[in-house]
């Protein structure tokens, strides 16, 4: 999981590489890991251009990456926080998105067989996330990205929700997402058009998914309309059709799984334990493959952690040695001894980057 160095400074660990994204208020460059050279990527925020509300929601999002460790969602290795910077430390996923992989297709779509299986695969990490008391609350293709070797992770976690109770148990209130996406209990339980719901809980990711869905089937959204208002009222209503000719030779199961998903009534919203059942899903996914992915995962993940004692370790016998070094000298100044103060090590603590946690204030 992703540490925090409260006593060390990014340029300590890693050089700095190329720009490959740009937010509003972040901006995602390659980063390389001087122990190994190894490629990484860097989530640069600016801390001074966020308000309050932002700020909690940064905490929110390290704070639940700290928490996962999954073969399908990104991983956080490390966070620096030198006060008015935030740099999150990720797995390099250089494959693209999702996105644009669908846009890439001679057709503007995947085959049936190529979306079942990344339904299935999203659908996993879901309900790793909603295990571990986390909706992603913005998921869309955007935010599917892949590694070199196409394995599929589930990433930008600026608009989730860190459940505080069972996810059974959770509502929540807070009108957010991408509109196209966004499921319809959001919208009423916000007062956009009228509905019998007046929260949501960590259903509405199912929603979400089968938006996604019908997009890689067609290559068109489900809801499309002249003004947003519109859209809404459609997808409170949960009304969209399988237009011909972009439907016409995709399986009913396919549609059928799609239905489940968007299925207004949250209660009856399929979700990943009648998905992986679903024979759109057992025709072209084998659930086994997923385990023995994870379990691969977890060994490398074994060895890492390993490495990562072993290199703690070395560290800390240096930074015991530096100690020890530094109370010599504190010793010999109280005892006004004569002595020349050269190489101390003082920058390294009055400028140290501080723990996230101990800086963003909720």
């Amino acid at each position: 999981m992703g540490n925090s160095n409260t006593n060390s400074h990014f340029s300590t660990y890693y050089d700095t590489g190329d720009i490959i994204g740009r937010g509003t208020f972040a901006v995602v460059k390659k980063c390389y890991r001087k122990s190994d050279k190894k490629e990484f990527a860097v989530k640069i925020v600016d801390k001074r251009q966020l308000t309050a509300k932002e700020l909690v929601l940064l905490k929110d999002e390290i704070k639940m990456l700290r928490s996962v460790e999954y073969v399908y969602v990104i991983k956080m290795l490390d966070v620096f926080d030198n006060g008015a910077q935030v740099k999150m430390v990720l797995e390099l996923c250089t494959g693209g998105n999702l996105f644009d992989l669908i846009l890439k297709q001679e057709h503007g779509h995947l085959s049936e067989k190529l979306s079942a299986q990344y339904t299935a695969i999203i659908g996993r990490a879901l309900k790793y996330l909603h295990s571990h008391h986390i909706v992603h609350r913005d998921l869309k293709p955007e935010n599917i990205l892949f590694m070199n070797d196409g394995t599929l992770k589930v990433t930008d976690f600026g608009l989730a929700h860190f459940m505080k109770v069972s996810q059974d148990l959770h509502y929540m209130h807070t009108c957010c997402g991408t509109p196209h996406y966004v499921a319809p209990e959001v919208l009423t339980s916000n007062g956009i058009g009228s509905g019998q719901y007046d929260h949501y809980g960590y259903h509405v990711d199912y929603w979400s998914l089968g938006v996604m869905v019908y997009i890689m089937l067609s290559g068109k959204q489900p809801f499309n309309s002249r003004s947003i208002n519109a859209m809404y009222q459609l997808i409170i209503q949960g009304t969209y059709k399988f237009e011909s000719p972009f439907w016409d030779n995709i399986s009913s199961d396919a549609k059928d799984l799609i239905k489940s998903l968007m299925c207004v009534d949250f209660n009856k919203r399929m979700t990943y334990d009648t998905l992986i059942k679903h024979s759109w899903i057992t025709h072209y996914v084998d659930e086994n493959e997923f385990i023995k992915e994870e379990e691969a995962y977890l060994k490398d993940l074994q060895q890492s952690l390993k490495q990562h004692d072993i290199d703690a370790e070395t560290k800390q016998d240096v930074d015991s040695a530096n100690a020890s070094k530094n109370d010599a000298i504190n010793d010999a100044v109280k005892n006004n001894d004569n002595i020349t103060i050269s190489n101390r090590n003082i920058s390294s603590i009055s400028h140290s980057e501080k723990n996230i946690n101990t800086v963003i204030k909720t």
